[in-house]
C-alpha cells in the first residue's frame, strides 16, 4: 500500500511540474514563404520598438493645432532624449 501511495504521490508531483515548450515555427516548413518572411522580419526588427497607430481620414486641425503638437513633441524629445524624424 505504501509503494502505491508513493508512486501516486510521485506521479502527481510529476504531472504538476510538466513543462511543455513549443515553438510554433517548428511546425512550418523550413523552405516556405512564411518562414522567409519570419527570418527577414526577425533580422530587420530584432529590437522591439515603440507601438504606433496609423489613422487615416480627414484632419480637422488648424496650423495653430499643429504648432502646439510640435511644441509638445519637442518637449518630450528634450525630456526623454528620444529622436523624432520630421518629414519637412
Amino acid at each position: 500500500m505504501a509503494i502505491t501511495l508513493g508512486a501516486l504521490a510521485a506521479g502527481l508531483y510529476g504531472i504538476c511540474h510538466v513543462r511543455i515548450r513549443s515553438d510554433p515555427f517548428d511546425f512550418l516548413p523550413s523552405k516556405s514563404a512564411i518562414m522567409d518572411f519570419v527570418r527577414k522580419y526577425n533580422g530587420d526588427y530584432s529590437v522591439p520598438g515603440y507601438p504606433s497607430e496609423v489613422v487615416t481620414g480627414r484632419v480637422d486641425y488648424t496650423l495653430e493645432h499643429f504648432i502646439e503638437i510640435n511644441r509638445v513633441c519637442l518637449s518630450v524629445q528634450i525630456n526623454s532624449r528620444l529622436s523624432f524624424i520630421y518629414p519637412y
